[in-house]
């Protein structure tokens, strides 16, 4: 589980603009926290001694007990489920789906080979004691204790009081169900207080990294891994439903509900978990995410605005977004948290709550209220990966399916429902879920497509629903890669990277060693640069609404021709240009309700950083392009500055930071100036371009792909029918839309204009040419027949195979005692 795996990872160097291909080394990967994190292999230390198997043992079970006790704190959240850790691939190469079973061992498996970690350091600094001489698992009866344990006369364990509390008396508590265990008490507190030291060095860091990577094998504990072995079927012509076995060598890369990958290692304030909330340098307080959006997320206007760019692309990657990645919250399924900010809650260490300063814009000068918390909750741990029938569900007016659970997904007026879908935010927003109906009508046109073609009268539903995914993920990846990247980052940079789909042939340069999984920072940082595209209203053609209004609230979709006015809002209306700004609908109003309970995105954004232990955005500088920036230059556009900011970026930025090593990554990225012929700065270019690489080199059924290792890719004249395709010619199929922009994610214009949806070419299903019978021409002379057929049984249409071989022949008619003509005009029989 915590031993080290090598592995070659690539990173780039960008500078003015250009990109270089340079090699990091060799580095070692291992499991901190929820995620994924990297360490240089060198040590000159003096290391940590790590504990003896029976004390991690010991702390392993009072991991356990704290874990039955937080679930018992939360029985709501239990009985709801747990939510799932964060996830990689999913409908792009197959959709959310998992067990409530599979989700609650992944976060209770996750959660303790975390804690344990923490524990380990702890007792190894002496800043952990035991609460017993000897504790029983809550997760397990006393008759299951190792042998090697350290046993004494009694059997004790935790009671379900607090941190800190003293045990004084001889109880009984119920342990698994069936099970009670006596425990004596002993005078002694349950833990330390634990005092986090601000300022590591980077010494500190390294004697922590590798006292983590030398901690015994999990399978010596007895932890069940919840990335059981999964045997892979080779010749296997579709994908899983869950990704699983893209990679034949590493089945979980690219599977859904996996953890995080990333590409440089974590900051954490200890070094381990803690996230930071103190500066690098000197160790002060850095400034809470409310002020830091306030400082530098400043609201966007109609100055603002992106005159090229449609409000499509911004429900697109959301769309995108929500397909390949999702963060899981400790504790209760969405969209249902923790609330942290109660004040009889007890402290619980999933909560991360941040403060509202006395000063604030909107909640003192505007509404006056005293709300002073913002509630937020950490992500789900996850231990790593190596813990070492044919036609889609609709409902009326061929919309998404209704949910009728009571989970509560939305918020609707009486009369109407929320949606279900392959994702559960599906009803953020109207825009998005209306595009999730458009791809479920799509993925139903293509299966009734296939259902009447007489080459598959004897398919079965299953394998008109699998061909039909296997369809409609070809059309995401082709509309990504040609139509939505190309908004994002310049030709030069996706020729560089190999982002740019082919004009005919077969992709043919997979790569098994690449791992095609979602990198920390791009789903907790650089991806979320689609916020800034957000303005303030949603356009729905008759009416505007401030977009807060409708936040988990899908029922426009209800209105008479609400899917396709949703749509025409998204493309017939401007979007915000890509930069630090955002509306105050997502930085004062987020989910609000009722005036001053809603929440601010941008500063999610921070916090959610801080939690997954992102590393600032100055050391993603020099990962990307070589450039040191110094600790208290924050002059915009000179060396050792901030090179790629504007004056007025960088004046912001050093409102909100003492110290330019402290800027955070979602703030110092996202305020950084385009790259020529991009809509992004360097650091969110080198970001992106490597996580879209990886998840084209990296999947083995990426569409355009013909590898030895796919048995079945697409054929030639199949791809042929995909590259014409278009966003717009999909959503013409599937609405009663007549005419659209040629590229819906450009606003109209005189170079993008209205075009009549039947001009705009379709899927093309090859259909290959058929040769008809044989027939007779005249005789060329007395023994030889002239014989022609033509390729009409059935032509190929304009995707399919023409016949092949000739469509002439000459045929032999002569017969022994007899000749097929007779000169001078005498027929004979040819008998």
């Amino acid at each position: 589980m915590w031993k080290s795996v090598c592995f070659t990872i690539l990173i780039l160097k960008l500078s003015y603009g250009n990109i270089l291909n340079e090699t990091h080394g060799m580095l070692d990967a291992m499991t901190v926290g929820p995620v994924r994190h990297f360490l240089q292999k060198t040590t000159t230390f003096e290391p940590i001694e790590v504990p003896s198997l029976s004390i991690i043992r010991q702390l392993k079970i009072e991991s356990e007990n704290d874990h039955k006790h937080k679930l018992n704190d939360n029985l709501e959240a239990k009985e709801r489920g747990i939510d799932t850790p964060d996830g990689n691939l999913t409908s792009m190469f197959g959709p959310h789906l998992i067990t409530n079973m599979e989700s609650v061992l992944i976060h209770e498996q996750g959660y303790i080979y975390e804690d344990i970690v923490y524990r380990a350091l702890e007792y190894a600094t002496e800043d952990f004691s035991f609460t017993t001489s000897h504790q029983t698992s809550a997760f397990t009866t006393s008759t299951e204790m190792d042998s090697t344990s350290m046993l004494t006369d009694t059997t004790e364990t935790t009671t379900d009081m607090g941190p800190t509390s003293m045990l004084t008396d001889t109880t009984e508590i119920s342990t698994t169900p069936g099970t009670t265990v006596r425990q004596t008490m002993q005078l002694k507190k349950r833990r330390k207080k634990r005092s986090i030291k601000k300022i590591l060095s980077e010494t500190d860091r390294k004697q922590i990294d590798q006292f983590i990577s030398n901690l015994p094998d999990a399978s010596l504990l007895d932890l069940p891994c919840p990335f059981n072995t999964t045997v892979c079927n080779e010749t296997a012509k579709y994908r899983t439903i869950d990704g699983s076995c893209n990679n034949l060598e590493h089945p979980y890369w690219g599977k859904s509900f996996t953890p995080f990958d990333r590409f440089i290692k974590a900051e954490y304030q200890d070094a381990s978990h803690s996230p930071r909330i103190f500066s690098k340098l000197t160790g002060t307080a850095l400034e809470g995410p409310r002020e830091i959006s306030n400082f530098v997320h400043t609201t966007s206007t109609l100055a603002d605005i992106d005159p090229a760019i449609s409000f499509y692309m911004m429900t697109f990657g959301q769309f995108l977004d929500h397909d390949i990645t999702k963060t899981a919250l400790a504790k209760g399924a969405y969209p249902f948290n923790l609330d942290c900010c109660n004040p009889i809650r007890p402290n619980n260490s999933d909560c991360f709550t941040f403060t509202i300063p006395g000063d604030d814009p909107y909640h003192r000068n505007i509404l006056g209220n005293n709300r002073r918390c913002m509630n937020f909750v950490r992500s789900v741990a996850a231990c790593d990966l190596g813990c070492n029938l044919g036609m889609m569900l609709v409902s009326t007016d061929d919309k998404l399916p209704l949910d009728n659970s009571d989970t509560l997904s939305c918020t609707t007026d009486a009369d109407k429902t929320c949606f279900r879908a392959g994702d559960v935010r599906v009803n953020t927003q109207p825009a998005l879920s209306s595009l999730h109906t458009i791809w479920v009508r799509e993925h139903n046109r293509i299966a009734q497509h296939f259902k009447n073609s007489p080459e598959c009268y004897n398919w079965t539903g299953q394998q008109i629903f699998e061909e039909t995914r296997r369809y409609v993920a070809a059309e995401i990846q082709h509309i990504t890669y040609n139509e939505f990247l190309p908004k994002l980052l310049s030709e030069e940079i996706r020729e560089q990277f190999g982002l740019v789909p082919l004009c005919d042939g077969h992709f043919t340069d997979y790569d098994p060693s690449v791992r095609p999984m979602i990198r920390n920072s791009f789903s907790t940082a650089a991806y979320r640069m689609g916020h800034s595209l957000i303005k303030d209203n949603f356009t729905f053609p008759s009416n505007d609404f401030d977009l807060h209004v409708h936040l988990n609230k899908p029922d426009l979709l209800y209105e008479p021709s609400g899917i396709e006015r949703c749509m025409r809002g998204m493309y017939e209306t401007k979007a915000q240009s890509i930069d630090e700004k955002m509306t105050r609908e997502v930085t004062w109003k987020l989910f609000e309700t009722i005036a001053g309970n809603g929440g601010d995105l941008a500063a999610f954004n921070i916090q959610r950083g801080r939690d997954h232990g992102l590393p600032s955005y100055t050391t993603w500088l020099h990962w990307c392009t070589n450039k040191t920036v110094q600790n208290e230059n924050f002059n915009a556009g000179e060396e050792g500055g901030l090179f790629y900011h504007s004056a007025t970026a960088a004046a912001k930025l050093g409102r909100a930071y003492a110290y330019t090593c402290d800027i955070e990554l979602f703030p110092g990225g996202i305020s950084e100036e385009p790259l020529p012929g991009s809509r992004l700065g360097p650091t969110f270019t080198c970001i992106l371009a490597l996580q879209f690489r990886a998840l084209k080199y990296g999947d083995r059924f990426f569409y355009e792909g013909n590898t030895p290792l796919n048995p079945h890719p697409f054929t030639p004249q199949e791809l042929e029918g995909f590259r014409p395709i278009t966003m717009a010619k999909i959503i013409c199929a599937n609405t009663n839309i007549e005419q659209i922009p040629r590229d819906v994610f450009l606003e109209p214009s005189e170079s993008n204009p209205l075009v009549n949806c039947s001009d705009l070419p379709d899927i093309c299903f090859p259909k290959n040419g058929g040769w008809s019978d044989w027939k007779d021409s005249c005789c060329s002379n007395c023994c030889t027949r002239q014989q022609y057929r033509s390729c009409d049984n059935p032509p190929p249409n304009e995707c399919g195979k023409p016949c092949e071989g000739y469509d002439f022949r000459y045929k032999s008619t002569c017969h022994y005692g007899g000749g097929c003509c007779h000169y001078g005009g005498d027929h004979h029989d040819g008998h």
